[in-house]
C-alpha cells in the first residue's frame, strides 16, 4: 500500500507541475492527455486524490520548484527539479507533531547555534536517493531557516 501511495504521489506531483508551472518549465503540448492522466489517477487512486488538498506551486529557482499541499490535513511539500523536461522528485516533507519527532534530533538541535529560535514546523524528509532524514524549520528575527539532520541528531546538507 505504501509502494501504491508514493507511486501515486510522484505521478500526480509530475502531473500537477506540468499543469501549474508549465509556463516554468517546457510547455505542455497537449493538455487533454494531462487530463486523461488525471481522469486515470482518480480512477486509480480515488482515495487519495480526493483527499489532496492542493495549495501551492512556489518557484524555489531556476532549477528547483515546490509543491505545497495536505494528505488527510498534514502539511507536505514536495521539491522537484522543474528545469527539466522529465522533472524529478527531490525531496518530500511530511509535517511532525513534536511528540512524532525523534527526541535525538530535537535535543541536537537544541545544543546547536539556532537552540534558542523559535520552532515553526518539524518534518520527516525522504530524499531521491530514499534517504529518511529530519528537518526544522526555526524562526530567528523574523526569519525562517530550515536546518537538516540525520536520525541520530547530527546535521546534515540539504537534499537539493
Amino acid at each position: 500500500m505504501r509502494f501504491k501511495q508514493k507511486r501515486f504521489f510522484s505521478i500526480l506531483i509530475i502531473l500537477l507541475l506540468s499543469i501549474h508551472v508549465s509556463g516554468q518549465i517546457e510547455p505542455v503540448e497537449d493538455v487533454d492527455i494531462l487530463a486523461q492522466h488525471k481522469k486515470v489517477l482518480e480512477r486509480q487512486y480515488p482515495l487519495i486524490f480526493n483527499r489532496l488538498d492542493i495549495r501551492n506551486v512556489v518557484k524555489i529557482s531556476d532549477r528547483l520548484s515546490k509543491i505545497i499541499f495536505y494528505d488527510q490535513n498534514v502539511y507536505h511539500e514536495t521539491v522537484v527539479n522543474s528545469a527539466r523536461k522529465d522533472l524529478l522528485i527531490k525531496a518530500s516533507f511530511k509535517e511532525l507533531k513534536r511528540d512524532e519527532f525523534p527526541d535525538i534530533v530535537y535535543d541536537a538541535y537544541k545544543e546547536g547555534k539556532h537552540g534558542d529560535c523559535e520552532v515553526d514546523r518539524f518534518f520527516q524528509v525522504n530524499s531521491v536517493s530514499n534517504n529518511e532524514f529530519y528537518a526544522i524549520d526555526v524562526k530567528c528575527n523574523d526569519e525562517i531557516t530550515r536546518l537538516y539532520y540525520s536520525r541520530l541528531g547530527g546535521y546534515v546538507d540539504p537534499p537539493y
